[in-house]
């Protein structure tokens, strides 16, 4: 017979002796969502803080707190989970109408992307992404000039996006990205995707000297917060992969984590 599960709204007044049975329960659940989050490209560092207060909770005895926050947890993976593959299956099927315009053949690829839906529907997110990476297989297989030149073009359009932020002149790279998306425009897939690697080679080319300035700043930045009280702990980790990529001179990550450094000390 399947465990009772309980609503996070109705925990007040259900006994310890049943909380003590709830908690490994929903505990179970979460562990294999965490597993996925990477996999799938989900943030959980909300999710693992309120699992973290859980078990301090669970340690003191006060199983209602720490049962309704592993709930909480659940709930918020769950909804991260949930927004991220249907992200992921829009953008593809945007990506699928545009290549069968081009006249690729992209049925199969279709039948995968209503499979990957279907899956959502019923929360088997492991199941959605792994047929995500399919009907991707497959669209590489079937329309793999534009998938290149598009992939290409929104990987240079990522990358100037994140350099603007620190300083870099884009103009020149702007003017490849429309050059690129003229070709593809054309149905001139190679030199779509050249194009578009030639606007990243500009944008890479300035990262460094720009990125050394600012990780001096995101350093004074983080002195400007300790003197203030503030929590350091997420910034840290975010400037720390950074700092990683910045010594292994992948220029084009250590941009992206400096803007989402900027974006976790607005927000704090």
């Amino acid at each position: 017979m399947a465990a009772k599960e309980f609503p996070i709204e109705s925990l007040e007044g259900v006994d310890k002796k049943t909380l003590y049975r709830e908690l490994p329960r929903i505990v179970n659940e979460v562990k294999p969502l965490l597993l996925s989050a990477r996999k799938i490209g989900v943030s959980i560092e909300d999710s693992k803080q309120l699992i973290n207060d859980a078990i301090a909770f669970g340690k003191k005895k006060e199983m209602e707190k720490a049962v309704r926050l592993v709930s909480q947890a659940k709930a918020s993976l769950e909804k991260a989970f949930t927004v991220e593959l249907a992200n992921q299956i829009e953008s593809l099927m945007a990506e699928v109408e545009k290549a069968k315009a081009s006249g690729s053949t992209v049925g199969p690829i279709e039948t995968q992307i209503a499979e990957a839906v279907t899956y959502l529907e019923a929360a088997r997110y492991s199941d959605v992404s792994n047929r995500i990476v399919e009907a991707k297989n497959e669209f590489s297989a079937r329309a793999g000039g534009y998938y290149r030149a598009r992939e290409a073009i929104q990987a240079a359009q990522d990358l100037i996006e994140d350099s603007i932020l620190v300083g870099v002149e884009a103009g020149e790279a702007n003017r490849a990205i429309a050059r690129a998306n003229d070709a593809l425009q054309r149905r001139k897939w190679e030199q779509s995707e050249l194009e578009a690697g030639r606007a990243r080679d500009i944008i890479l080319k300035q990262l460094p000297k720009h990125l050394d300035k600012e990780m001096k700043k995101a350093r004074d930045m983080l002195l400007e917060m300790k003197v203030g009280g503030g929590d350091l702990t997420k910034p840290i980790g975010i400037l720390k992969q950074a700092s990683i990529h910045l010594k292994r001179e992948e220029y084009a990550d250590a941009v992206h984590y400096v803007k989402l450094f900027r974006e976790e000390v607005k927000s704090s």
